[in-house]
């Protein structure tokens, strides 16, 4: 398999984000990832950590009902997919548009919404690219 390492530094520093080369990390097990049931009942934000490793948290949102996610930020990058349904990532004056086939990256502290494309249920999943020791500063809601 090739390695990621160059094209991850490289989509890093294009971002503006500064890396700190090291030894890798030692490989990370395979891990069991409960995605979201389709058309579950539920409030209309849910919002459930599939996994949190010190290097990446994996976190699944559900907006019901065409509920928006507020604008909010994170402090590191995160990579946004919906897994089902469609919607659109509002940073600032950009507007891009989400579905199983589009995912969004955005840098550390970059302030966004997520608004549903109707009624329809739209699950997201929210990949956090974190550094060594970031896992346990994350907090549950994206």
């Amino acid at each position: 398999m090739k390695s990621l390492r160059a094209p991850l530094l490289a989509a890093g520093l294009a971002l503006g984000l500064s890396f700190t080369l090291a030894a890798p990390a030692a490989a990370c097990p395979t891990h069991s990832v409960p995605l979201p049931a389709a058309g579950t009942k539920g409030p209309p934000l849910e919002v459930r950590v599939l996994l949190d490793t010190p290097f990446t948290k994996l976190v699944s949102i559900t907006l019901r009902d065409g509920t928006k996610l507020p604008e909010h930020t994170a402090p590191h990058a995160v990579t946004i997919q919906a897994l089902r349904g469609r919607g659109v990532v509002v940073s600032g004056a950009t507007r891009d548009p989400l579905g199983p086939d589009a995912m969004v990256l955005l840098g550390p502290g970059t302030a966004h919404e997520v608004t549903p494309a109707g009624k329809d249920e739209l699950v997201l999943l929210v990949t956090h690219l974190l550094t060594p020791g970031e896992a346990a500063k994350v907090k549950p809601h994206h």
